[in-house]
């Protein structure tokens, strides 16, 4: 061991899967999925997307996100989707059948 530590970030709420479902099984109103680019790979985003559409939700409004708070620019996670156009396109594939 080289006595260095790494930052482990563990997500501790609800994401955009659980918090639409919620809302639909709660109120039985359609609700809207937020999906971003930043923070996910294009794997991550595709896992999202296949439990929104087992969950028949199927609204879905994708945007790039901002930079992260010690960034001063926004730079897509290694395997991620740089832009809203790339994150629309990765949605519009898999409702097509293709997977990444």
């Amino acid at each position: 061991a080289d006595s260095t530590f790494e930052k482990v970030e563990v997500r501790k709420r609800p994401g955009t899967v659980g918090i639409c479902a919620a809302i639909m099984n709660h109120y039985k109103i359609d609700a809207v999925a937020h999906l971003i680019c930043g923070g996910f790979t294009k794997r991550e985003t595709e896992d999202a997307l296949i439990d929104l559409n087992f969950l028949g939700i199927d609204n879905v409004l994708v945007l790039r996100g901002d930079a992260a708070k010690n960034e001063a620019s926004f730079e897509a996670e290694p395997g991620g989707n740089a832009y809203a156009i790339d994150l629309l396109k990765q949605v519009s594939d898999l409702n097509n059948g293709i997977y990444q």
